[in-house]
Parts: C-alpha cells; structure tokens; sequence
C-alpha cells in the first residue's frame, strides 16, 4: 500500500526552470499566441503552459496519458494516424478514455473511433467487445484493414543499451535483430557488413566498428 505521505516526483524534481524558459519564449511571441511548432498537438492544440497540468489535491493520484502515432506514407506505405487517451481514476485504476485510428491507402478509407463507451468502425459488420481498460488495435489488428497497423506498431522496439554487455564476450547469434541491451552488438554489424553492399552505409557501419574496438 502507497502511504498517504508518498510525494509525487512532480514534487520533488519538477523542471520548473526549464518550463519557465520555454513559457517565457511563448508569451514573447508578437501575435500573442505560441508560433505552430511550438503548440503541444493532441485533440485540441495547447500552448506547452497549458500541457503541463498539476492537481496538488490528487493525493498522488497517477496522470491520464495520451499518445497520437503520425504514419509517414514513404516508410509505412500509407497515411493516417492512431491515437489514444487514458484515464487515470481513483484507487490507481484506469480506463481508455478514447482511441482513434484514421488510415489512408491505396485511395481507400479506414477508420475506428472508441470515445466514451461508444464505437464506431469503417466496417459496419465488426463491433468487437472489450474491458474499458484494453486498447482495441490489437484486436482491429487482425482485419485486413488494420493489419500493417499493428505490424507497423508491433515492430517498434526499445533499447538500453549496456556497455558491460556490449563489452562481454557473446554467445553465437545470427544478428538479425539488436537485443535490448545491444548484448549482440558485433553480430548485428557483422551482419550488416555481409548483406549491405552499398559504399556509403559501408563506411559508417566500419566507423562504429572502428570506435567500438577502440572502446576501453
């Protein structure tokens, strides 16, 4: 159980200097308002201020997240965006306050949209049914018009790279695929250096190379 006096770490290690700056370049804008680049993009547009919200009277309650994933049509082979809202409630619980997914390929259409219990989906033959706190892709996933979605997504890989294991001696791999702690490192670029012929990319997988050797 979390004690009542638990201090959040917006408490005790809140950039307030750094979001002040930031706050400050804003307000020096002419027009009065934050320049596009410069506003935080969700539902609705928000100057960076009003993006960073803080109730002292929570009690330690978690924050409700949000993401929106832009598609580039050039690496994805088509256009469109998904996004999701999550809703922190009481007693460290939370529920899936909306969720959207709007693609374009080929000149074709795609979309579900979840808000508030209700769902809506391009296919008026699909409505799936789940718990208020699962998201829906993985499941819309498996239709064919969602399907590289979730490829797309599900090949998203995270990285914390250790030195000490860069730096160990490794087992055998094939090095098709960096693991999370870059244990596997020289294998991946050896691959690289066998399957890659272009002269260019060449000459800066041998740099890395070059200043991994030289690494101490």
């Amino acid at each position: 159980m979390i004690p009542i006096i638990c201090r959040g770490l917006i408490e005790v290690d809140f950039p307030i200097a750094k979001v002040s700056e930031y706050c400050a370049r804003e307000k020096a804008n002419p027009s009065g308002h934050p320049a596009p680049a410069q506003q935080h993009l969700w539902w609705a547009r928000r100057p960076l201020a009003a993006s960073v919200r803080y109730n002292p009277g929570a009690g330690g309650r978690p924050i409700s997240l949000g993401m929106r994933i832009e598609f580039n049509p050039a690496a994805a082979g088509f256009s469109g965006w998904y996004a999701f809202e999550i809703r922190a409630k009481a007693d460290f619980e939370f529920e899936v306050e909306r969720e959207e997914c709007h693609i374009t390929q080929k000149s074709n259409q795609h979309y579900f949209i979840r808000r508030n219990g209700s769902f809506e989906f391009s296919n008026q033959g699909i409505k799936p049914m789940l718990a208020p706190t699962a998201l829906y892709l993985p499941l819309m996933a498996g239709t064919e018009s969602f399907q590289r979605v979730g490829q797309l997504l599900s090949g998203i890989r995270v990285y914390s790279i250790a030195p000490s294991a860069v730096a160990s001696l490794q087992e055998p791999d094939s090095g098709k695929a960096l693991r999370p702690d870059s244990g596997n490192l020289a294998s991946v670029i050896g691959s690289l250096t066998r399957r890659i012929h272009n002269k260019q990319k060449l000459n800066r997988i041998n740099h890395i190379r070059d200043l991994l050797s030289t690494r101490r």
